[in-house]
């Protein structure tokens, strides 16, 4: 999936998550979705984690509630499907309402300034609804599954076979949606800590302390997209943080900004004869939020189009 789907300047590798061969101090970001549920250690896959982080490094995770998730309508019996599910991942050294005590592992684990949020995932049209069914059908209610259930003590052989018509027989029912609980959390690396806001070089605030400071690049005309305009538009963070960087301002629509090295590059190919002058402002933001701004005019340079010469034959 990655060969076919993935970047072609990014790198693809697959790991043990309580032992990833990295070096320390090496990510800016951490990306967790529904991992922490199935690892029985969590407080180790964190060690690790912050281990491999840069100063100011985040992570970034989401875990399932499974008590609060639902399926409508429960026919009398889905609840027990959901209920052989949190039993299965327990006995596997799992922790399916994960989602409750993730901010409690993240403090545990060092990490600072944890932004938290919840949501909730509604599956209810058609499609969506045939897609779980058909998921779970062939997932969780295989024979396979159902059997290892009954083993562990999770669930006896009445009720799967109660389960599983209502499931996969009940797409077509009216109303009929799924409702996935989440946690969502975003801390920042524990050897972060705010000291100043982060500053452009000779960055001169105004009285509101975002006043703008302003800098010019340079650009040919016809020059094509996604090519780098000039030199990166840097911040310096004082805390050594992870700056994420953003573009905003009067003609921002017309250039993309790398998010974390602050290369402005072209979205498209421009015209000096259409406009010779752009502006945009470029946003560094560090982990606790506080940010500077720098305006960048953007000058087109005219490469003088070649002459046309028109011919008209003699009359």
């Amino acid at each position: 999936m990655a060969e076919a789907y993935g970047p072609s300047d990014a790198l693809f590798h697959v790991c043990d998550v309580a032992d990833p061969f990295v070096e320390d101090d090496y990510l800016d970001i951490a990306h967790c979705h529904s991992v922490l549920r199935h690892v029985p250690d969590t407080a180790g896959v964190l060690a690790e984690v912050k281990r491999v982080l840069t100063p100011g490094g985040i992570i970034g995770c989401r875990e399932m509630i499974c008590g609060s998730s639902f399926t409508h309508p429960d026919f009398g019996v889905v609840r027990r499907a959901w209920d052989i599910f949190e039993d299965l991942l327990a006995a596997a050294d799992g922790h399916p309402q994960k989602g409750k005590d993730l901010k409690t592992h993240l403090v545990e684990a060092g990490f600072a300034s944890i932004s938290a949020a919840a949501s909730f995932d509604i599956y209810s049209s058609p499609q969506d609804v045939e897609h779980i069914c058909r998921l779970a059908d062939r997932w969780f209610l295989s024979p396979e599954i159902m059997e290892v259930a009954i083993q562990y003590g999770a669930a006896t052989r009445s009720p799967c076979d109660r389960i599983g018509p209502h499931i996969s027989g009940g797409v077509s029912t009216p109303g009929r949606s799924l409702a996935l609980h989440w946690a969502r959390h975003w801390p920042t690396s524990h050897n972060c800590q705010r000291k100043a806001a982060p500053a452009f070089p000779d960055h001169d605030f105004g009285a509101d302390g975002v006043q703008p400071d302003r800098t010019g690049r340079m650009v040919a005309e016809n020059t094509k997209a996604g090519l780098p305009i000039g030199a990166p538009v840097s911040a310096r963070d004082v805390d050594g943080g992870l700056l994420i960087y953003s573009l905003g301002g009067t003609d921002a629509a017309s250039f993309n900004i790398s998010l974390r090295i602050s290369q402005l590059k072209t979205k498209a190919s421009l015209k000096y004869e259409d406009k010779s002058i752009y502006t945009a402002v470029v946003t560094a933001t560090d982990p606790f939020g506080a940010a500077a701004k720098m305006e960048v005019t953007i000058n087109i340079t005219d490469e003088g189009d070649p002459a046309q010469i028109t011919v008209t034959p003699n009359g």
